[in-house]
């Protein structure tokens, strides 16, 4: 961890160098002159205009290597407080590497990942919120959690903390007073005063604590996850979800003995859908570790599917299990309607759709004289199509009409965007602290009418300020900075 502390000049490429572009961007940071550089341009880099792009040869002897366009970035004025060459270069990764190796040769050490930004945290251009809120964006699967990571960047969530702050300081000098000046301002006052201060420190600490909720992995990478009996028609589900044949459907008991996932993309977010195990009886040791995975999988889901083919006289007891939605397949089938009031007591917050033939998703045609392979069954992917509208649970007067598969992944989305409409608060440094405090803060709540010594509260007080300064940024281990800077890229 050396890099933390210094303060060479270092180059890195700060856009994707590993497929050619038209232009790739270099970023050097940290000469504190042009000394060691002017040998390699066509021109004096004294005479550069900071802000002003530069048309420019980059020079290797008298040999031309590449023509660039070169802004100059001066300190304190740049993005992290250093000086800053932007060069502009033909984007082959063959002519990257070449410059970056060229530019090492001359004195300039090759950044780490994110160590442009640690510089600009270092330089006080940047606070730690901010740094991790740049990190939520830059490996954001979903337009909503880019623009929460822009919302961190732009110093909205900073500010809640510097009020958190600024009441904790408060609390701090009112217990000051309860314990040196009661006399003067009066017991009674300086009392409510405390507790007055307290409870709105105290408040602040839980609107926090309430951001933090949602699991982590349920918005930086959503999974959700399709369960149900052998032959329920969970892998055709899960094929048509990403409009593509990548799970086997066979009528084969225990095709799919293993998980499988890929990802799908609705209304600019991603999603990671599983198809996972059939579940039933086995003395297959493969096939009976695969279901239990398949039930933890479920269970961490943050959109649980139950799949049922209410056709199937054994559904070894998937009715009981908790779902985000439940699809019903074979809705095309003569019964249909009678056979899903079987399921009338599955948990009333459970999203109903139903779909129509459970087959391959790709046609091959019935099986005949003149038809070479395929599936025997109906010759429609989805049977017939009802209303676009979103339908209740299915009882006499309801059901049979086709819900498209549009309206599930609306209600995925639906889900999500709910969660995030939350602000939630995303890195695990935060998150930790924030419930360390609201942990912390209850135990003193706890104290306040069982204690009459004012100097055990303030004990307790003065106990919390680590972690609110931790909150802010302004203690922070070595090893924390590695961890958050290592999740970025190189030239960033």
């Amino acid at each position: 961890m050396e890099w933390l502390i210094s303060e060479d000049p270092i180059i890195a490429c700060s856009s994707g160098n590993n497929e050619n572009t038209a232009i790739s961007l270099l970023r050097i940071s940290g000469l504190k002159n042009f000394k060691l550089l002017n040998s390699l341009f066509n021109k004096d880099l004294n005479n550069l205009v900071p802000r002003k792009a530069s048309f420019i040869k980059i020079v290797d002897k008298s040999h031309v290597i590449d023509e660039v366009v070169l802004t100059f970035f001066k300190g304190p004025h740049s993005y992290n407080g250093e000086n800053i060459l932007e060069l502009a270069v033909h984007g082959n990764p063959i002519n990257v590497r070449r410059i970056i190796e060229l530019f090492k040769k001359h004195g300039v050490r090759e950044a780490n990942p994110g160590e442009i930004t640690y510089r600009a945290l270092r330089n006080n251009k940047m606070t730690l919120t901010q740094v991790e809120g740049l990190d939520t964006l830059l490996n954001a699967g979903s337009i909503d959690l880019f623009d929460n990571g822009m919302s961190h960047l732009s110093g909205e969530l900073q500010k809640e903390y510097l009020n958190l702050r600024d009441s904790y300081l408060n609390l701090r000098g009112a217990i000051e007073i309860l314990i040196d000046f009661s006399e003067d301002v009066g017991e009674e006052q300086s009392s409510k005063l405390f507790k007055d201060h307290f409870e709105n420190f105290k408040s602040l600490i839980h609107i926090l604590k309430r951001r933090t909720r949602s699991p982590r992995s349920h918005l930086l990478k959503p999974k959700v996850v399709l369960l149900g009996v052998t032959n329920a028609g969970k892998s055709t589900l899960f094929n048509k979800l990403l409009e593509e044949k990548r799970s086997i459907v066979s009528e084969i008991k225990g095709t799919t003995r293993d998980y499988i996932s890929e990802y799908f993309s609705h209304e600019g977010a991603e999603f990671q859908v599983v198809d996972t195990a059939g579940l039933r009886e086995s003395e297959d040791e493969i096939e009976v570790e695969g279901i239990k995975l398949s039930k933890e999988l479920y269970s961490d889901a943050f959109y649980k599917i139950l799949v049922i083919n209410p056709f199937l006289s054994d559904e070894l007891g998937v009715d009981s299990l908790e779902a985000d939605a439940v699809v019903f397949t074979h809705s095309d089938l003569k019964g249909f309607d009678d056979k899903v009031r079987d399921f009338d007591n599955l948990s009333g917050n459970s999203k109903r759709f139903s779909l129509g033939p459970i087959g391959p998703l790709l046609e091959l045609g019935p099986i005949g004289p003149e038809s070479k392979t395929g599936p025997i069954g109906p010759e429609s992917k989805l049977g017939p199509i009802g209303p676009e509208s979103e339908i209740g649970p299915i009882g006499p007067q309801e059901g049979g009409p086709i819900e498209p598969l549009g309206l599930l992944k609306n209600h995925i989305y639906r889900k999500y965007s709910d969660l995030m409409a939350e602000k939630p608060i995303l890195p695990d440094r935060q998150r930790n602290i924030i419930n360390s405090l609201a942990t912390m803060v209850d135990g003193i709540s706890q104290l306040i009418d069982g204690v009459n010594d004012p100097a055990i509260l303030s004990n307790e007080i003065n106990m919390l300020d680590a972690e609110v300064n931790g909150l802010l940024g302004i203690t922070t281990s070595d090893d924390v900075l590695n961890n958050i800077f290592s999740n970025f890229c190189i030239g960033k």
